[in-house]
């Protein structure tokens, strides 16, 4: 009989196939020729229009089977970036308001100190009130202490610790008409991943510009994938990019400061269109090239990542 799975992947640990050791075996490895690159500038009038014409430089980090190189395009007419950050609604209901009040006030160290045995005392209060009301002998005392205690917002605040125990707190106001405030406010939850998009129309002037545009297409298709390792079993990310605009080519070229700094970025997505004029050179290319990309940001940023960011580049 053969091994079952569980020996077979017994017999895997115990020779060393573990997460470090995977990641040290395939680290620094490089695609193969077919992606194989070190700068790609389209078109190759960029080279002589120095300090003419600003660019946008797609430099790929490489590592994890891909190499580095940079891809130099004419920068766009029109791009367009968001910032934008996640917000929801929360129910603070009456503790809830109540602790953001007084954190608010305690701007003093006694203040914060008293904070959370003011809070206890509070909820204490609540729940012994509305449970009073509800016992003992003296039904008319109690009814003119439920009266009392129920004549105002306050009653309803003391009763609001009640409001999910056992339904009492939700039944006196319903029978009175009324309903606890839940205080909904507005809560910062997170920020969003930028993302950037690219897209043009290339069209070769000569045989070497065809071949540039070939390598820059195959350079972006392999950076969508990832790199496979340990037979397929292990699935390493794709490489990351840096995106600057610039002033020119030249590597002395400043940033394009009317343009946004980036964050490192995945290539999310690329995709090309061939020949949309039905068009051929002799060489069989085609006359022309639409690429249209898709970066996103590698991770959230901060206020400091943003200015750390502009003040880098």
């Amino acid at each position: 009989m053969g091994e079952t799975f569980k020996e077979a992947t017994t017999k895997k640990i115990q020779s060393g196939v573990t997460a470090a050791g995977i990641a040290s075996n395939f680290t620094g490895l490089e695609q193969g020729a077919a992606g194989t690159f070190s700068k790609v500038i389209f078109p190759s009038s960029l080279n002589t229009e120095e300090g003419l014409r600003p660019v946008v430089k797609f430099f790929c980090i490489g590592g994890k089977g891909h190499k580095k190189g940079d891809i130099i395009l004419p920068a766009p007419s029109s791009f367009a970036t968001a910032d934008s950050a996640q917000y929801g609604d929360t129910e603070l209901g009456f503790g809830g308001k109540l602790a953001m009040d007084l954190t608010r006030s305690a701007t003093s160290s006694e203040g914060r100190a008293a904070l959370g045995s003011q809070l206890e005392d509070i909820s204490n209060k609540g729940i012994d009130g509305i449970t009073g009301i509800f016992s003992g002998d003296n039904q008319k005392g109690n009814l003119r202490a439920l009266g009392k205690n129920l004549a105002g917002a306050g009653a309803l605040a003391l009763g609001a610790k009640m409001q999910d125990s056992e339904g009492i707190g939700k039944g006196v106001a319903m029978a009175i008409g009324a309903t606890f405030n839940k205080n909904v406010t507005t809560e910062y939850t997170s920020g969003s991943t930028r993302g950037f998009s690219f897209s043009y129309e290339l069209i070769p002037s000569t045989p070497n510009e065809g071949q540039d545009i070939h390598n820059m297409i195959v350079a972006f298709r392999e950076a969508i994938y990832p790199a496979p390792a340990n037979a397929g079993s292990v699935l390493l990310y794709p490489p990351k990019w840096e995106i600057e605009f610039k002033e020119g080519v030249s590597g002395s070229a400043g940033r394009l400061t009317s343009f946004p700094a980036l964050a490192e970025c995945y290539l999310e997505s690329f995709s090309t269109t061939y020949n949309g004029n039905n068009s051929f050179h002799t060489d069989g290319r085609p006359v022309k090239t639409d690429i249209q990309l898709t970066f996103k940001e590698d991770r959230t940023l901060t206020l400091d990542d943003i200015k750390k960011l502009e003040e880098s580049r």
